[in-house]
């Protein structure tokens, strides 16, 4: 399954993102939020967000360094990027 990374500008609003998910041919999209993306700080927003992707049919996927975005999309059912992926380092 082919996915897009959505690079997500700090100041941008949840509308401009949902649009940009929508206007995407790609099922399955990771949005790579900066910390303190303050559109992302709402979960009223995220619970905007879930429910449009959703009712379109694609995947998100959130990767962000911010700890409160993480804890935020959890608790609307938005996966957390490779999280409870075990990272293996190869002695080579």
């Amino acid at each position: 399954m082919n996915r897009f990374y959505l690079y997500v500008d700090k100041e941008e609003q949840i509308g401009e993102v949902i649009k940009k998910v929508r206007d995407l041919k790609e099922k399955e999209i990771i949005l790579v939020v900066p910390p303190a993306t303050s559109s992302f700080y709402h979960i009223v927003n995220l619970e905007l967000l879930k429910k449009e992707s959703d009712k379109i049919g694609k995947k998100l996927f959130i990767d962000t360094d911010d700890e409160k975005i993480n804890s935020l999309a959890r608790q609307v059912g938005i996966e957390i990027f490779l999280e409870g992926v075990e990272e293996i380092i190869l002695d080579i």
